[in-house]
């Protein structure tokens, strides 16, 4: 009599058990192997599920009847040959610096290329606390007059903000920039890296991102608007929005302007560093308020940096302020082209 040797009737659970929790994973980067200790996803925040657990997890399902998706159970007489899964199309090197930041080693960052490349194959593996390590970011301590002790803000680029790590903290003193009801600042904490939330400073533009924000500001040179257009719009969107249900309040209606989605207030106060058309602008100097006040058209900002605080206004709706701590900004286009360079 032959055996019956149907897949199904092979259980082996603690087979099971070592391929999905014990047993190193191995790959193929590029055309160089890997083996990797499961435990290095297991002990590092945010870098499990991924794209190699999730493959490994495809073929050992507990369910026999589930096992081999897409083969006949019946018509099996020995389960498949199982290649490990290869990623042809994917630097080695980068891979490998990926993995010795799970093992808790310092990558030495060789450029922004350099950088640029490992982020973005840390979010093809679905490394997102990898990911969050290598983003650029810097922190800093400051001293809060109003508390009388040591605080921290973080600065990072609005292109790296997730919304999970956006937090608002309500004023305990200080000026308001509403009339009413709740006040206070948005503080960022990278996901999976960062336990509190620190001040957030927000960089925007930079590495080929200027021409997409422009500063219009009111007569007296410290108070006006920030418009922006394309990506940089979506992107501030959304984060106005995060933050608006952080407050639970309102978000300010559009102003209707033409490509522009919506506007934001801003303040750029003597503390702030300012250079416009390469030159230093002093905001308490009277003349350069008005010269700057008097442009209708604003100016254009090549990159900044700005912290934000929202609060409610009388009409119960919510308003934001993006306070200037750093502005590279132009008003004529010889500015801009002097700035360019060539190829």
């Amino acid at each position: 009599m032959i055996p019956d040797t149907n897949v199904n009737n092979f259980p082996v659970p603690r087979l099971t058990s070592q391929l999905t929790t014990t047993s190193p994973l191995h790959t193929t980067i590029g055309s160089k192997p890997f083996e990797i200790p499961r435990d290095l996803f297991t002990n590092s925040p945010g870098n499990s599920p991924n794209y190699f657990t999730l493959a490994s997890q495809l073929f050992t399902t507990n369910n026999p009847s589930e096992a081999y998706p897409g083969l006949s159970q019946r018509s099996l007489l020995r389960p498949p040959a199982l290649l490990p899964p290869c990623v042809p199309n994917r630097d080695a090197g980068i891979f490998a610096d990926l993995v010795r930041l799970l093992k808790g080693y310092e990558v030495e960052v060789r450029s922004e290329e350099h950088r640029k490349m490992m982020v973005k194959d840390a979010r093809y593996y679905c490394f997102r606390g990898v990911e969050q390590k290598l983003v650029r970011c810097r922190i800093s301590s400051f001293l809060d007059p109003f508390s009388d002790g040591v605080k921290e803000e973080i600065e990072i680029g609005l292109e790296d903000v997730k919304s999970s790590g956006i937090s608002f903290v309500e004023s305990v003193g200080g000026d308001e920039i509403g009339k009413e009801g709740v006040s206070g600042e948005v503080h960022y904490a990278r996901p999976y890296v960062n336990d509190a939330g620190r001040r957030l400073i927000l960089e925007i533009g930079g590495g080929g991102g200027g021409g997409v924000v422009r500063l219009v500001m009111g007569c007296d040179g410290r108070t006006g608007r920030v418009k922006f257009w394309g990506k940089t719009a979506a992107k501030m969107e959304r984060l106005v929005g995060v933050v608006g249900a952080r407050t639970g309040l309102l978000l300010p209606d559009s102003e209707g302007d033409q490509g522009v989605p919506f506007v934001l207030r801003c303040t750029v106060d003597n503390e702030a560093d300012v250079s416009l058309d390469g030159k230093k602008w002093n905001v308490d100097d009277g003349r350069d308020a008005v010269v700057l006040g008097q442009r209708e058209s604003g100016c254009m900002v090549k990159r900044s940096q700005w912290r934000i605080k929202a609060a409610a206004c009388e009409d119960g709706k919510l308003e934001v302020n993006l306070e200037a701590t750093k502005i590279e900004a132009y008003t004529f286009e010889r500015a801009r082209t002097e700035d360019r360079g060539f190829l």
